[in-house]
């Protein structure tokens, strides 16, 4: 298994890789992992690794640098592009560092090195690498081209060649995206198998690719593991508030970004809270995580919160671990998913699956989703029963929906029957075993 993010990575792509390595032993498949050194990982979170029982043979590998990396370069040497006087050579110089540069070669090529030392010293099936990063993809494809070995492609997110994956690049960059295009081609056609998170990303491989692909891209959902909650009940909520009893508690787990923005979520509460002043103190919103990759964003949040006079009304909580932070889901009333996609790339939202979407499922948590009314997430709430589906920047009908939820809660009449049986397959375990059925075809 190749990723560059693994548990005890915050990443949510770790989560998953992670869960197909701790439940693949249980199928008769014996995962040995290549992933990055710890001190590469944007967060780290050890209750992820505390979890990972039995744990696999880890191969955490250091990126070789031979000489000053590019962050560590002075302005004066590097490309600009504001010069007066651009030469070709420039441009070609500043469109190549733009190219190379989103690839992680400093890790990329130990890891091939010590992937081809594996499987030679190792009884190595099958190799299985995981999207997004690119970079491992091409560890498994040089991998599979040198070996001949089976080789399995996991995309947990969207590739920029699918339909909705080509997300404005402009300039320079404009450059990777063709440069992705090809290495698209080539990953799929070189892969004896692909996943995918749903059946809508599944569909647009096809669409992109064509129909003769149809018969090895399969679908293997994200999903919650039971025993994540057995964690939680050792991690009592931190900091607890001491909210009254008939509050509404809506909470939020997770990473803001640009594509799934708090904004129209807390418009929409601010003007509920005005038009209905004796609500001020029977909803609480607890948002747990943080902004990543942008400085803006994390200055937007707390200034659209005091326009909204919601500063006693919104509770922030830095990242927490992530047992920690389903302890406070236990005590939440109402669960927020926010699907917002792309600017001027419309559906791009409808695919998304996040896990913590399914961990809401297991806990039994109405649901309000901001997103797609004809995605997948909305599909599957709507197939479970399990709570609200509201277009993401519509902030008169996230008002409403607010508003009816609380009067639910009030009547005792919010928490409703889910559909068990179907929230049942998404159990991490019952998915890691339709992998390894997937697996198992490869060597009969």
């Amino acid at each position: 298994m190749i990723a560059q993010h693994f548990p005890p990575d915050i990443h949510p792509g770790a989560k998953r890789l992670g869960k197909f390595a701790k439940y693949l032993p249980s199928y008769g498949w014996q995962p040995i992992v290549l992933t990055k050194q710890v001190q590469y990982y944007h967060g780290i979170d050890q209750t992820l690794l505390k979890n990972l029982n039995p744990r696999p043979t880890i191969y955490r590998i250091s990126e070789w640098h031979l000489g000053n990396s590019p962050k560590g370069r002075s302005k004066s040497t590097q490309i600009q592009s504001d010069r007066d006087h651009m030469t070709l050579g420039h441009i070609l110089a500043r469109w190549f560092y733009r190219l190379s540069h989103t690839l992680d070669f400093a890790w990329l090529f130990p890891a091939f090195c010590r992937g081809l030392w594996l499987t030679i010293r190792e009884p190595i099936d099958i190799i299985l690498t995981s999207y997004p990063t690119q970079d491992a993809l091409i560890v498994g494809l040089l991998l599979k081209l040198v070996t001949g070995k089976k080789w399995v492609v996991d995309f947990r997110d969207l590739s920029p060649s699918f339909p909705r994956g080509a997300w404005g690049r402009s300039g320079g960059v404009a450059l990777r995206l063709v440069a992705d295009k090809i290495l698209d081609k080539i990953i799929i056609r070189k892969a004896d198998v692909i996943t995918a998170v749903g059946k809508r990303m599944r569909q647009d491989m096809i669409d992109v690719f064509g129909p003769k692909i149809s018969g090895k891209v399969y679908v293997v959902y994200n999903g919650y593991d039971p025993t994540d909650f057995e964690l939680a009940k050792n991690c009592p909520p931190k900091g607890y508030p001491g909210i009254a009893d008939g509050t509404l508690i809506i909470t939020y787990l997770g990473s803001w970004t640009t594509l799934d923005t708090p904004e129209y979520f807390l418009r929409a509460l601010g003007r509920l809270l005005r038009k209905r002043a004796c609500l001020q103190n029977k909803i609480r919103f607890i948002q747990i995580g943080e902004v990543r990759y942008d400085s803006i964003l994390s200055q937007l949040i707390p200034r659209w919160i005091r326009e909204e006079k919601l500063s006693e009304v919104v509770l922030s909580l830095p990242y927490l671990s992530h047992a920690e932070a389903l302890s406070w889901l236990k005590i939440s009333s109402v669960a927020l998913i926010v699907q917002n996609g792309i600017i001027g790339c419309p559906g791009t939202a409808d695919h998304t699956l996040p896990s913590k979407g399914f961990e809401y499922l297991w806990a039994r948590k109405p649901i309000l989703a901001l997103a797609p009314l004809q995605g997948e997430l909305a599909y599957l709430i709507r197939a479970c029963n399990a709570g609200e589906v509201v277009t993401p920047d519509d902030v008169e009908a996230i008002e409403e929906t607010i508003y009816s939820m609380y009067e639910a809660f009030r009547n005792g009449t919010l928490n409703r029957d889910m559909n068990v049986s179907v929230i049942e397959q998404f159990d991490r375990r019952r998915q890691t075993q339709a992998l390894a059925s997937i697996l198992d075809t490869l060597v009969i």
